[in-house]
């Protein structure tokens, strides 16, 4: 967790705590869970609110984000910081509250990271974020939803819709099957309902930012390719930024698991959101 990153489509990671519970199926193969619960510290940290607990970073962790500010700036630039890849920020648990807010203040106070979050819970955000926020949404922070497949989409996407924020992102990673964001599907009607389209404060579209990616590691469910450049052509027709981290798989190529081309391409596009501030 900090200022290096195999994720792709970021610069730096925070996690403001430690600890989840599995949500739907997109968390079957969890590696956050995998990896830190073998850890004596994080053991008790993944599952129900009842019977675990969610624990907060170290002092020294909660500072990287100002010295990543204070660089950016002297830098003239903005830094891309992902919240959270241990944690849900938008998940209930009597731990979380003041660490929550805790994060938000900070956030507040670091203009020059972009604060990229994201969440299998939208449908909490607007009740959980500072009161300025729902009023005047911070320029600098990013809001997504993780969906893995159409069911997830429907449920997810109209609760991210509500957010005021210029950019909203999704993140269809792992891709588990086909996802339709533009049209209404008529043999089950409610499937897209445009939300490529323009819709959002700033008069772009509703979403701004598509990522597709395989599942990794062992036991990996496979992404059919098809289902990964479905989405790059919705993107595409709609002027949406697409960016596809990986095919996935159990093995890595160039370094990458399962490869980052898509029928021999490379996609990784972000939004040109700065350009409307």
């Amino acid at each position: 967790m900090g200022a290096t990153t195999g994720i792709s489509w970021t610069d730096a990671t925070f996690n403001p705590w430690v600890g989840c519970c599995k949500v739907s199926p997109g968390c079957k193969n969890c590696y956050a869970e995998r990896d830190m619960t073998r850890k004596p510290r994080w053991a008790n940290t993944w599952g129900p609110a009842e019977s675990t607990e969610r624990l907060r970073t170290s002092v020294a962790n909660w500072k990287k984000p100002f010295q990543w500010n204070r660089e950016a700036e002297k830098e003239g630039r903005q830094r891309r910081v992902f919240c959270a890849s241990l944690a849900d920020v938008f998940e209930s648990h009597p731990d979380l509250p003041e660490i929550r807010r805790d994060l938000f203040i900070m956030m507040e106070k670091t203009p020059y990271l972009d604060w990229q979050v994201l969440t299998k819970r939208p449908e909490n955000i607007m009740r959980m974020v500072l009161l300025s926020w729902k009023k005047c949404w911070p320029e600098h922070i990013l809001i997504g939803a993780s969906v893995e497949d159409q069911k997830r989409a429907d449920e997810r996407i109209p609760h991210l819709l509500t957010v005021p924020a210029k950019i909203r992102f999704v993140s269809a990673e792992p891709l588990l099957g086909p996802i339709n964001f533009l049209e209404p599907d008529f043999s089950d009607a409610g499937h897209g309902q445009g939300w490529l389209r323009a819709g959002n404060a700033a008069g772009g579209p509703q979403i701004s930012w598509v990522i597709t990616g395989g599942e990794s590691g062992p036991g990996a469910r496979p992404m059919k390719p098809e289902w990964a450049d479905s989405i790059r052509l919705q993107c595409a027709r709609n002027d949406v930024a697409y960016f596809h981290k990986q095919n996935g798989g159990a093995h890595k190529i160039d370094g990458v698991w399962g490869g980052r081309e898509l029928y021999g391409e490379v996609y990784h596009a972000w939004p040109d959101y700065r350009a409307s501030f």
